[in-house]
């Protein structure tokens, strides 16, 4: 194909790819968004530099996306649109630099597939409230800079170390993406370090900094200082893992879209060593380097001690399936480079991702029963603010039903109802001064009593009252403090 074609063809398929993203998985559009998405909308509005370099409550992922959302908040945009700004950036940014470390080629639509168009259970890879946005533009960010040959040694010397550190700051996973980089590639890093340490030592130095003075600010939780999980519980979810696929690969579950990808994928795979066996060229450092790192971020998901606190889920290999599928077509073009067959590889791996993305959305829903979804959250705000006199108001709920609606209007306030963990002690503060609150009822109350309290706030039920799609809901008032008994 010529350059100008190709380029021409890139630029629209391009286009394209972020069209059918944004729509449906855009902060705009994403149907599937909850609380813990909600959370870094929250935390970019309250954004504080003195405590909040980690999730609220948490001190393993970096706050890397409500900081740059905070950023823009601070120049006048509404923190809704701000944090999908973020997030469309990042992912624009990360896949330019896909496309740079496959050259431009017709490959890189492949690349970015396996990016835009997260499948189930990863769905999260390109959401907000998850690590993977910021963790994988750290990773591919240093991975370019490496390999960069128009950056002088001396800045590449103190850039990766430094971005490496907060790759880790955005997720200590990161720390597999780093191994297979220094065994892949401890060559060159050895001629780096020679031809200019202080410079490398200086990059990490500062990076490491920057981790501990955050970890010593972030809240020190139990279950997050232990590390290793019981060998019992490494070999039970690694079962779990092996049980998963071979019903997928058997059509023994709801999402036969899945199975059309696995055998995909498997054939991609067979096609590639067969290529490999029966020609000369070998794979280069950046498949390697992938392919390591799924391996080895696998086998650290599967030691987590806090993977098995959660009960394994399967969601939590998504940093595993992102690098092995990437490493797959940047496998298929060390092998098939610009012949023919790279439109039947790519369209191979590309289409049934595409697919199995975009029909999961569009038929399936991730929430639990009883929990918020998006529409039905924006459906009660608006009958709420329809009331006359009401301007602003507070949910009190679940964690599930409360920070998604905050979220989704700069009208409403949210705090969990006791016994939920309050995430930031602000929203409490800024409750006592609200007048209006809409209880909702799932996962705590039978019935709406006509007088509640709540994290010592009274409450008097009015009228409305309504059921959403089995979500429950009331409108509460605050009793003058004048009013109570003695």
């Amino acid at each position: 194909m010529k350059p100008r074609i190709q380029t021409f063809f890139l630029v629209l398929a391009g286009i394209l790819f972020f069209a059918l993203f944004f729509f449906h998985y855009s902060l705009w559009y994403f149907e599937e968004l909850n609380s813990d998405h909600a959370i870094h909308i929250l935390m970019a509005e309250r954004f504080d530099w003195a405590k909040d370099w980690y999730y609220w409550g948490q001190n393993r992922l970096g706050s890397f996306i409500p900081m740059m959302g905070s950023l823009l908040i601070s120049l006048g945009v509404d923190s809704f649109t701000a944090l999908g700004l973020v997030q469309v950036l990042i992912l624009t940014a990360t896949s330019f630099m896909l496309f740079r470390l496959s050259n431009f080629s017709f490959w890189s639509l492949g690349l970015c597939a396996v990016l835009l168009f997260p499948i189930y259970p990863f769905w999260m890879q390109v959401s907000l409230g998850h690590p993977y946005l910021g963790q994988f533009f750290f990773l591919i960010l240093s991975l370019s800079l490496f390999y960069s040959s128009k950056l002088q040694d001396s800045w590449k010397s103190f850039l990766v170390p430094f971005i490496a550190f907060l790759a880790i700051w955005s997720s200590e996973m990161s720390l597999a993406f780093y191994l297979a980089l220094a065994l892949i590639e401890y060559k060159h890093i050895w001629k780096l370090f020679l031809k200019g340490w202080y410079y490398l030592l200086s990059g990490a130095g500062l990076g490491l900094v920057l981790v501990l003075v955050a970890k010593n600010q972030a809240v020190k939780i139990k279950d997050y200082q232990t590390f290793l999980a019981p060998w019992s519980k490494v070999w039970e979810s690694f079962s779990q893992q092996m049980k998963s696929l071979w019903d997928l690969f058997f059509f023994e579950d709801n999402k036969p879209f899945n199975t059309y990808l696995l055998y995909g994928v498997l054939l991609v795979l067979l096609f590639t060593l067969i290529r490999r066996f029966r020609g000369k060229q070998g794979f280069s450092a950046i498949t390697k380097i992938f392919f390591l790192t799924a391996i080895f971020s696998l086998v650290l998901i599967h030691l987590s001690n806090w993977n098995a606190a959660m009960g394994m889920p399967l969601r939590y290999h998504t940093m595993p399936y992102f690098f092995f599928t990437s490493a797959l077509v940047f496998g298929a073009k060390d092998q098939f480079g610009n012949s023919w067959e790279q439109f039947f590889i790519v369209a191979l791996i590309s289409m049934p991702i595409m697919n199995a993305s975009l029909r999961f959305n569009l038929e399936f829903e991730t929430g639990a029963q009883g929990r918020i979804r998006r529409s039905g959250a924006e459906e009660v705000i608006a009958e709420v603010l329809a009331q006359s006199d009401i301007e602003h108001f507070t949910v009190i709920g679940s964690y599930w039903n409360t920070h998604l609606l905050d979220a989704l209007s700069p009208k409403v306030l949210a705090i969990t109802r006791e016994g939920d963990h309050l995430r930031d002690g602000r929203m409490m503060e800024e409750a006592l001064h609200e007048e209006y609150f809409l209880i909702i009822a799932n996962d705590w109350l039978d019935h709406f009593p006509k007088q509640i309290e709540q994290r010592g706030i009274r409450l008097h039920k009015l009228e409305l009252e309504g059921n959403s799609r089995e979500v429950r809901y009331a409108l509460y008032q605050r009793i003058p403090e004048l009013q109570l008994l003695p």
